[in-house]
């Protein structure tokens, strides 16, 4: 009689860390976080500006004590200064951010193209949309018979080794190019390939 017992993982995998780090950076969202960051900026800089130009003239001081004088005098001019230095910084990374290819800041842009993350990709993928569900479906009697069940474990052993070696790989201090590298030497593609061309039992029997 096939064990219907469920599978566990010896370990979360780390593959998926890397996974949404991936998918974080194609969808860009360092990118468009910064693009709202400099809007609120220049929001932030126009009203303090109004601000200022408004207290200015709202408060236009005649005191005999100079240093008071001075005081109501030299703060419109400081923080006109700060708020039109923030406004011109802003803007112009409007302009920087406005000319990134593909609305990706650089980092992302090396991090979306980069071989060592798009294997995390793929392999957090097949876990989470093939051979989870299948590890689910084994809790359930008659599910799978002995030879497919076997068959499921090696397949997420063989998995996990994989999970393994790119999380070794992800913890050596190098680039992303030469982490990439790394993976080739490794043939890590290969077996990820390998592994997404194994035949998988069907979840449900007549």
């Amino acid at each position: 009689m096939a064990s219907s017992q469920p599978f566990t993982l010896p370990q979360p995998l780390k593959c998926i860390d890397q996974s949404m780090l991936f998918a974080s950076s194609v969808r860009g969202d360092g990118w468009r976080k910064e693009w709202r960051q400099q809007f609120w900026h220049i929001g932030i800089s126009i009203s303090l500006l109004a601000v200022t130009e408004w207290g200015d003239q709202a408060f236009q001081l005649e005191s005999s004590n100079e240093l008071l004088h001075l005081l109501f005098a030299v703060l419109p001019i400081f923080f006109r200064a700060i708020s039109g230095y923030c406004l011109v910084f802003s803007l112009i990374r409007l302009y920087e951010l406005k000319q990134m290819p593909d609305r990706r800041l650089p980092e992302e842009r090396t991090i979306a193209s980069n071989h060592f993350m798009k294997l995390n990709d793929t392999l957090a993928e097949y876990y989470e949309l093939t051979l989870r569900k299948q590890t689910i479906s084994c809790s359930h009697p008659g599910s799978y018979s002995q030879e497919e069940r076997l068959a499921l474990e090696e397949m997420l052993i063989e998995l996990c080794q994989i999970d393994s070696q790119l999380s070794m790989v992800a913890q050596v201090r190098k680039s992303h190019a030469e982490r990439a590298r790394m993976a080739v030497q490794l043939n890590l593609g290969n077996r990820i390939s390998q592994l997404l061309s194994r035949k998988l039992p069907a979840i449900e029997h007549d």
